[in-house]
C-alpha cells in the first residue's frame, strides 16, 4: 500500500499495457500486409503457385510437388485449398502467407507471456517480432517459411504448456 491508500502506483507501462500491445499488433499487421504485391512472383514463388493449381488433380499436384519441391507437401496442399476457396490468382496468393505470419506472431506473443510475467519484457519482445525484417520479408513471399515458423512456434508453446502441467500424458507427448 502506498500513502494514498488502496490505489496502486502504476507505471506508464501498466496503465497503457493493453493499448501498447494492440498498437504493436497493428504495427505487425501493417508491415505484413503493406505492399504485399509490390513485386511480381519470383521463380520459387511461381513454383509454389504452379504446384498448387486448383484446376489439376491432387495426384498431379503431388507429382509436380515431388519433382520440384524439397519440403513436405503440407504448404502446397493448404495453398491449393486456399485457391479453391478464393481464386487462382497470384495477386491474392500472398495473403495466405501474410495471415500465417500474423498467426505465428500471435503464437510467439503467447510464448513470451508464458515465459515472462514482466510487462516490459513482453512489450519489448513483441515489438522486436513486429519489426523483424526477416519475418516481414518471409511473410511477403509465397513460400513455406511462414508456415514453418507458425508450426515451430506452436510446438514450442505446447511444449512450454506441457512442462507446466503435472501430468504423465503431457510429459509423454
Amino acid at each position: 500500500m502506498n500513502k494514498i491508500g488502496d490505489i496502486k502506483n502504476y507505471t506508464l507501462i501498466d496503465k497503457n499495457y493493453k493499448y501498447l500491445i494492440y498498437l504493436i499488433f497493428c504495427i505487425a499487421a501493417f508491415f505484413r500486409f503493406y505492399n504485399i504485391n509490390y513485386e511480381n512472383l519470383w521463380i520459387d514463388e511461381i513454383i509454389s503457385f504452379w504446384v498448387a493449381n486448383p484446376n489439376i488433380s491432387f495426384k498431379e499436384t503431388l507429382i509436380r510437388h515431388n519433382s520440384l519441391e524439397q519440403v513436405p507437401i503440407l504448404f502446397n496442399a493448404i495453398l491449393k485449398i486456399y485457391f479453391n476457396i478464393f481464386s487462382y490468382n497470384y495477386s491474392i496468393s500472398r495473403y495466405l502467407v501474410a495471415i500465417l505470419s500474423l498467426l505465428s506472431f500471435f503464437v510467439s506473443f503467447l510464448i513470451i507471456k508464458e515465459v515472462s510475467k514482466k510487462k516490459s519484457v513482453i512489450l519489448f519482445f513483441t515489438y522486436l517480432l513486429a519489426i523483424n525484417i526477416y519475418l516481414i520479408k518471409f511473410s511477403l513471399e509465397l513460400r513455406v517459411y511462414s508456415l514453418v515458423v507458425l508450426l515451430t512456434s506452436l510446438s514450442i508453446l505446447l511444449f512450454i504448456k506441457a512442462l507446466k502441467k503435472d501430468s504423465k500424458i503431457y510429459y509423454f507427448l
